[in-house]
């Protein structure tokens, strides 16, 4: 057990952001990894639904004419504007998916500032597991 990152007692900013920057030196897989494990996840998903809404379709279609800078008629804009009611679940479904992750890392990292604050540095795998209990998306195991 370390000394807490932050004293008991009013703080001025400085010492806030100095507990801040221990904090990220102290546990850096919880804040930097578990931050940048999500924000891949998150991009792969995303770049998969738009990949699959410029380029899933024919490749002549209007969406994908318009795209590359081709002229369109005003049917090409109907159909562009068929194509992209489409897709329009899917980028609805990133965006949910995209909300969850980020109040995934918002659980893993505040129950890790938590643990700092009482002088514990916590590995990423106990802090997920103890964000996922809290979420009720793990069982707790016997009391």
């Amino acid at each position: 057990m370390q000394e807490p990152l932050v004293p008991d007692r009013p703080l001025g900013i400085s010492e806030m952001l100095t507990a801040t920057y221990r904090y990220m030196r102290a546990n850096p897989s919880a804040t930097l990894g578990v931050g940048a494990l999500l924000s891949v996840v998150t991009a792969v998903v995303n770049g998969i639904v738009v990949q699959g809404m410029i380029f899933g379709g024919d490749q002549g279609s209007a969406l994908t004419r318009m795209l590359t800078g081709e002229t369109l008629t005003a049917a090409d804009a109907q159909a562009v504007a068929r194509e992209v009611a489409s897709v329009a679940p899917l980028l609805g479904l990133s965006s949910i998916i995209e909300l969850l992750v980020q109040f995934a890392a918002m659980g893993v990292m505040t129950l890790g500032i938590v643990h700092a604050l009482r002088g514990e540095i916590v590995p990423p795998g106990i802090l997920w597991r103890g964000a996922c209990v809290r979420a009720g998306a793990w069982p707790r195991g016997p009391s």
